[in-house]
């Protein structure tokens, strides 16, 4: 069977139309696909830039205000007392006044972000050893916020409970001291980092937990 010559012409045409289209279409496919994946990949980066940047200044600012309340003066004049012996609860009274009122103010974002603060002694050879001396909890989550842990008795705790609970193991260090107090005196050591005045901060977290204001 013989194809007249105008038919063959006419294919011919057509698919090197065909063919020319199909290389069009295809440049462009692979030119806005790359775009598309060029603008995805900067659009990600840049969000990942911005919520570095915001969780970096968040912690700086929690860290400013750990290092604000912590220096208070009252707290600060109830630990040398504490340090001459004077482990009383008077000794602590205007202190967690002090310290509650410092992180349940709403007067700066640092202060919205402390919900609870502990303070611990410089060394373990205090009359409470190494354990936290004072323990305060922000007024507007205190004894209101679920914890996901049970006491003794199979009874919820919350933030805040007097049971010792109320503060999260997982965000409280169980500090280990080294050295002693006849040589160059204690550091602070937490899961095999040492606790200086050079390198003082300890972030342990995020813990997350669910709240809905009643």
């Amino acid at each position: 069977m013989r194809i007249p010559i105008r038919e063959q012409l006419a294919l011919l045409i057509l698919l090197s139309a065909l063919i020319s289209l199909m290389v069009i279409s295809v440049a462009t496919w692979i030119t806005n696909h790359s775009f598309v994946l060029s603008q995805r990949s900067e659009r990600l980066t840049l969000t990942a830039s911005l919520k570095a940047a915001q969780l970096s200044s968040n912690l700086n600012i929690m860290q400013t205000s750990a290092n604000f309340v912590s220096s208070r003066v009252l707290i600060q004049s109830a630990l040398m007392r504490y340090y001459q012996g004077n482990n009383t609860a008077a000794n602590w009274v205007r202190a967690q006044a002090d310290m509650a009122a410092a992180i349940s103010g709403g007067g700066s974002l640092g202060q919205s972000l402390l919900l609870q603060t502990q303070v611990y002694p410089r060394d373990p050879s205090g009359p409470a050893g190494p354990w936290s001396l004072l323990n305060v909890t922000s007024a507007d989550f205190n004894n209101t916020l679920e914890l996901p842990l049970k006491d003794s008795e199979g009874a919820q705790v919350h933030l805040g409970d007097r049971s010792g609970l109320g503060y999260p193991p997982e965000l409280y260090p169980n500090l280990t001291y080294l050295g002693n107090s006849s040589s160059n005196g204690y550091q602070a050591g937490y899961n095999g980092r040492i606790l200086s005045a050079d390198n003082p901060d300890l972030l342990l977290g995020p813990w997350v937990l669910m709240y809905w204001a009643g």
